[in-house]
């Protein structure tokens, strides 16, 4: 609550405190108070955005206009294997990043879809692509229990001795789960 009354305060003020600055041409005032509103503004909206979901929103929008087959392969990651078949078929791409910046494979493997590992894997997806975490399907895979998709990953090539972004290893994360090695 008092954040929103803070922005409605700021929402009222701001273009008297703005008007009144830029009548008088020599104000002092003008340009702080500028900065300040627009700084203030700049921000909610930004929070606004991101708590709206609109960044991902605007990606999958961009992505549904300029790779309409990248797209119908991400909707179809966890729902349906026919669908990522058959996305697949139609030339989407197996390692186009996601809205919240994966790959499909990752999707696939975290879930322990094997079908789609399988397919994205045959369509020649990178078993070894990595989020910001430092996290690859393998990983993934492994932390989750999902053994399937553990050997297709490994046979599709991953290797085997990468680390995720706290020094661990797929074979760590076996024998370990969550704790240190």
């Amino acid at each position: 609550a008092p954040w929103g009354i803070a922005v409605a305060v700021h929402g009222l003020l701001g273009p008297i405190a703005l008007w009144t600055v830029w009548r008088r041409p020599r104000s002092a005032l003008r340009w702080p108070v500028t900065a300040y509103f627009g700084l203030f503004l700049g921000v909610h909206i930004w929070l606004w955005a991101a708590a709206a979901g609109l960044p991902e929103g605007l990606h999958a929008a961009w992505l549904d206009l300029v790779h309409p087959e990248d797209a119908a392969l991400h909707r179809a990651l966890g729902e349906d294997q026919a669908a990522v078949a058959q996305a697949l078929r139609d030339g989407a791409d197996p390692d186009s990043e996601t809205a919240d910046g994966s790959w499909p494979l990752l999707l696939a493997a975290s879930r322990g879809d094997v079908d789609s590992v399988q397919a994205l894997l045959a369509a020649g997806a990178n078993p070894d692509a990595a989020n910001a975490s430092g996290n690859t399907a393998l990983l993934l895979a492994t932390r989750n229990g999902h053994r399937e998709a553990v050997e297709q990953i490994l046979q599709a090539g991953a290797d085997a001795d990468v680390r995720d972004g706290d020094g661990r290893t797929a074979l760590c994360l076996a024998l370990h789960g969550a704790l240190p090695c």
